[in-house]
């Protein structure tokens, strides 16, 4: 293939190689995810805790 013997010279004038750049860009990609996820998670968290409109029904004193 073509792009991969092109990929292989662009990987050797930069000092590493095609699995190290698909493996930096792999862990790149998966960070990015993570991260949108955990933003969701923190959203939706946020969300819940305040469904209650700020209001408590309860408390903690027998």
């Amino acid at each position: 293939m073509k792009v991969l013997r092109l990929a292989r010279i662009r990987a050797l004038e930069a000092g590493t190689s095609v699995n190290a750049l698909v493996r930096r860009h792999l862990e790149d990609f998966v960070a990015k995810d993570d991260s949108a996820i955990r933003h969701q998670m923190v959203e939706h968290a946020s969300a819940s805790a305040g469904s209650s409109g700020g209001t408590r029904d309860w408390n903690r004193d027998v």
